[in-house]
């Protein structure tokens, strides 16, 4: 018999008219109005998080160990030790006999479950962002294990956004985590929201919301929104402008050369711009990198200049560029679980894309050996950090049969053209690129440069076979008809001449964009 009512009769009645009609809802949160034995903060901390009820039928992580689990100290355990809805996990029985029971109910004091080393202490917002961070990691390679990485960043954001503004920079980490999230698995839209809402996030400080747009305007640049990409880019700039009186001067320097690096990207793609200004390579401050107190955020501002460079033929300012990004992201000691950066900005992306870029740079010089090498590491990172068939895997490949296009072409080797056709037909694999015969629905798609720069250099590729003349020629008008930018496709199919390594600086030529899934070139 539960304590508090006389007969079982009673116990019943009360159960009928106050709980069941909630049960769907919330059955321990019914039962414990109705007994009114739950404290006023207590019944405030269970309202701000998931109902008992709907945690114990679809939980927030399962109860069995997670995968790569290896026990205590793992990223997953750390976060089930941490998490304040772990009291789901004991049952609904026992949640409503806790709740009802006087000796187990709340005694005006906010009660906590969980499961520290001291049973008094209360998790704080960060302490709770970086365990979620953290386990997300952990699942991000897997396609079985990367939803449940996005299930627990979304309760996340839930429980840190009704905490109010004491935890908004928890809260903004966790967007800006889950952003990338989304946008691995091509949900755009939900990357767009999380990180508008981070952005808006005003007392989460100045450097999550410059992260934010920072990854909106790279967010838009990928959807080929250049409006929405250039006014993002601009307000970034505005934003730190307006916080120049409290913020301290190095820091400050910080944050203004990355406004001025993601602008200068958001004009090169959106062909705004021609050559870019050489002072823009020069004002890159020599004291970046190791003494920088946001390395993440940094990276990606050098890795934008120097794509600048790359694309306005700008070749030794650019490798210099490309490697000190990677430099900075490899040397960094923030984690994962503290990084303000997200989508394209984020230091695995940037990684993965200056290798990319370097890989493309030798190519350019006729050093393919190096080229090869380069673009095979952004590939194994690509894979390492997605998984094997990611989209992102095919936007490198695509790079990749670049390279063994040019040897055939510089050497002519038949054999180069054969790896270079099974590289184009794989990628269009991994892009999910439509077949040939079906027409253009007007349908927006994710990637559609690469896949259609890609499949038109396949073409030719295809062309050079014998009895192939008319395969090369359904290839050339599907992607002819895919293709959105300003600049005529059959210009940027060319593979450009090799030039010598002594070389500094050449006219400009296209370059793929392994972050942002774009081609650009100088106008």
């Amino acid at each position: 018999m539960l304590a508090g009512f006389k007969t079982a009769k009673e116990h019943g009645e009360l159960k009928k008219k106050c709980v069941q009609p909630y049960e769907k809802q919330d059955l321990a949160m019914a039962a414990a109005i109705a007994s009114k034995r739950l404290g006023k903060k207590c019944f405030q901390r269970l309202a701000g998080v998931s109902s008992i009820s709907s945690a114990l039928h679809s939980p927030l992580l399962p109860r069995q160990p997670s995968v790569g689990s290896t026990g205590s100290g793992h990223p997953a355990e750390n976060f089930r030790n941490i998490c304040v809805q772990s009291a789901c996990y004991r049952g609904l029985a026992d949640a409503s006999r806790e709740l009802l029971d006087p000796k187990y109910g709340c005694t005006g004091q906010q009660r906590w479950y969980a499961r520290s080393n001291s049973e008094k202490a209360k998790p704080d917002a960060d302490s709770i962002a970086t365990e979620m961070i953290k386990y997300a990691a952990s699942c991000r390679n897997q396609e079985s294990t990367h939803g449940e990485a996005i299930r627990v960043l979304e309760q996340g954001r839930g429980f840190l956004l009704n905490e109010g503004p004491s935890a908004a920079s928890a809260t903004g980490r966790v967007l800006l985590t889950l952003a990338t999230f989304y946008a691995d698995r091509a949900r755009l839209a939900d990357a767009v929201e999380a990180l508008q809402v981070a952005s808006d996030l005003e007392s989460a400080g100045l450097e999550v919301r410059v992260a934010a747009l920072e990854a909106l305007a790279g967010l838009c640049l990928r959807l080929q929104q250049e409006e929405p990409a250039l006014r993002y880019a601009h307000s970034c700039g505005q934003l730190v402008m307006a916080a120049s009186d409290t913020v301290p001067e190095d820091e400050l320097a910080e944050f203004k050369f990355r406004s001025k690096a993601v602008t200068a990207l958001a004009a090169l793609v959106c062909a705004r711009c021609g050559a870019a200004d050489s002072k823009l390579f020069e004002d890159v401050p020599t004291w970046l990198g190791e003494n920088s107190r946001r390395t993440a955020g940094v990276s990606a501002a050098v890795f934008s200049i120097a794509q600048c460079a790359h694309v306005g033929g700008s070749l030794k300012i650019a490798g210099e560029l490309y490697e000190k990004a990677i430099a900075i992201i490899r040397n960094s000691k923030e984690g994962n679980e503290v990084t303000l950066a997200s989508v394209a900005m984020a230091p695995d992306e940037v990684h993965i894309g200056a290798l990319a870029g370097l890989g493309q740079l030798a190519a350019y010089k006729g050093d393919f050996d190096e080229a090869g090498k380069k673009i095979t590491e952004a590939l194994t990172l690509a894979e390492k950090i997605n998984g094997d068939r990611h989209p992102r895997v095919g936007v490198i490949l695509a790079c990749l049969a670049d390279v063994y296009s040019r040897i055939g072409k510089t050497k002519g080797s038949g054999d180069s053209f054969i790896i270079s056709e099974g590289l184009y037909r794989k990628c269009q694999e991994y892009l999910g690129s439509p077949p040939v015969e079906v027409p253009d629905t007007g349908k927006a798609l994710d990637l559609v440069d690469i896949m259609t720069l890609s499949r038109a250099r396949y073409a030719e590729i295809v062309s050079k076979f014998p009895n192939r003349d008319l395969e090369a020629e359904k290839l050339r008008k599907w992607a002819s008809t895919m293709w959105k930018g300003p600049r005529p496709l059959a210009d940027l199919v060319k593979i450009d001449d090799v030039v010598k390594p002594s070389d500094g600086n050449v006219e400009g030529h296209v370059v793929i964009d392994v972050r942002l899934g774009r081609v650009i070139w100088k106008v």
